[in-house]
């Protein structure tokens, strides 16, 4: 087989296990027969990609039926979403010298990515995966999960290389490590949504005892999804494998930068976080066909098809018509007719006797059920009330909380960084005194005011980051910002840096 044939192998392959990975489920509550024959009811889908259509169908008893439209809805009231992510951070770790690059990739592209996307309720660890040392592949750096971002970055910038192997291994095992970083997250049973973030140069270049099938099986019958991010040496090659054949038949995503850019890549991993939560609750679709069957209010069963294979049915009573039911029923309807009018000349009577109490029992009722859903109402709203205003409260107070830290750590730096400035002659200096220092055209908005019209009134922040170093970010200013002559929206700062803002130079000194 030639490379082009394998390839086409491999995407062929790669759809067959994502079509047949998808769980769907109809919503038996919103069957819609108002416009019958044509039916509308809603379909879950646990896959968050949208539903093939070219290999997707619908049929009543076994018999196929149209579908007019899939149309993608949001998820009900009632759809179950976990309220908090468990993830595994994977990163591949060798000793090899390409090892190096790597490395400092994944480091570089977590430290962004991750700002600002843990959340209180969330668990992060951080794993490496090498050769087969001590018995297993994966390395945990730390047992216990954490929350804390800078804790999580610590973790991650203190990876370091094994050492070599005296053994003929040729390469890490990406399955075997997969495999034993599901089993781990398998073993807690919380209902928070488990991923698997895996950073690794998608290149298996050993002979693994581990297949696709059955690290995609556990992953599905985990429900872990696995979303990678590829580092582009061996990533351009093997990218078909993990993108369609792991992470898609996982219901994780998959991303691989070119040229291995930073910002693109912790954009991406940010995303990645951000989406984790969402997607574990599916989609839905609101999905209408015409039926071929008639109203006689017989059970039918209807199911879901994947490439002619069946992967969800449920029973379903269409509703009932009393002409095609005569058609079938004759005598039983004589019999009907008759018990209809005895039972109707009984129950004038009894109607006539009731009547009365019984409206007055019923208005009764409604009154104390109106004063009842009052009284919930009133205490919901105080209840809801009170909760709001303490997670404001609790909101400013971690805000403030993490202010004073990032202040107190920098200012144990024996000297603040400096910047320097001429422009037409007027020259002077000023000190980066906070944690996060604005600067634009505005004197009461900004910590320090540059009076020149090619400034924006809030032109750039320079902030001060967890890991001890400085960053500046473009504010959305008129003439943008540049370092070094070259225009950024968000960078690191160097000793010695150039900066322009509108007309205006300046420099950064450490």
């Amino acid at each position: 087989m030639n490379k082009s044939k394998w390839i086409l192998a491999l995407l062929f392959q790669g759809v067959l296990l994502f079509s047949y990975a998808q769980k769907f489920d109809f919503n038996q509550e919103s069957f819609d027969f108002k416009k019958f024959p044509s039916v509308t009811s809603t379909v879950w889908n646990r896959s968050i990609y949208p539903i093939d259509t070219s290999s997707f169908s619908i049929r009543e008893n076994d018999k196929k039926v149209q579908i007019k439209s899939i149309v993608e809805i949001g998820a009900p009231a009632q759809a179950k979403k976990a309220s908090s992510k468990t993830v595994l951070i994977l990163i591949e770790n060798h000793y090899l010298p390409k090892g190096v690059q790597e490395r400092a990739f994944f480091k570089t592209v977590l430290s962004m990515g991750l700002s600002g996307k843990i959340n209180p309720n969330d668990k992060v660890y951080v794993a490496t995966f090498d050769w087969f040392r001590g018995g297993k592949y994966l390395f945990l750096e730390d047992t216990n999960p954490s929350n804390n971002e800078q804790d999580i970055l610590r973790l991650v910038n203190q990876i370091k290389p094994k050492s070599s192997l005296p053994n003929l291994q040729k390469g890490s095992d990406i399955y075997f490590a997969i495999d034993e970083a599901l089993q781990f997250l398998g073993k807690s049973k919380d209902a928070s949504s488990k991923n698997i973030l895996l950073l690794s140069d998608d290149l298996p270049n050993i002979a693994s005892q581990k297949t696709i099938k059955e690290i995609t099986d556990l992953s599905q019958n985990m429900d872990i999804p696995i979303y990678a991010i590829g580092y582009n040496m061996g990533a351009a090659r093997y990218q078909p494998v993990t993108e369609n054949e792991i992470c898609k038949v996982t219901n994780g995503q998959y991303y691989v930068s070119k040229s291995n850019n930073i910002f693109e890549t912790s954009d991406k991993i940010g995303r990645f976080f951000e989406d984790m939560i969402q997607n574990s609750a599916g989609k839905y679709y609101n999905i209408t066909y015409s039926s071929n069957l008639t109203k006689t209010g017989a059970e039918n069963e209807i199911g879901i098809y994947l490439d002619n294979v069946k992967v969800h049915t449920t029973a379903v009573s269409y509703p009932f018509n009393l002409i095609d039911w005569i058609k079938a029923n004759v005598l039983l309807f004589l019999g009907i007719l008759l018990a209809i009018g005895l039972s109707v000349w009984g129950a004038m009577r009894f109607i006539k006797n009731n009547q009365e109490k019984k409206a007055q029992r019923l208005q009764e009722i409604q009154e104390k059920d109106y004063l009842h859903k009052q009284e919930i109402n009133n205490i919901l709203d105080k209840q809801r009330e009170t909760e709001e205003k303490i997670a404001r409260q609790k909101a400013e107070l971690l805000e403030q909380q993490e202010q004073e830290r990032l202040d107190a750590l920098m200012k144990k730096k024996n000297a603040f960084p400096r910047i320097t400035y001429d422009h037409n002659g007027n020259r002077g200096e000023f000190y980066i005194d906070k944690s996060t220092f604005t600067i634009g055209r505005d004197k009461e908005s900004n910590n320090f005011q540059i009076n020149i019209a090619s400034v924006s009134r809030k032109h750039a922040s320079i902030k001060f980051m967890p890991d001890g170093k400085f960053i500046i970010q473009d504010l959305g200013s008129s003439n943008g910002v540049l370092i070094n002559g070259q225009k950024i929206d968000f960078s690191p700062l160097v000793n010695g840096d150039l900066i322009q803002l509108g007309d205006v130079k300046l420099k950064f000194n450490i």
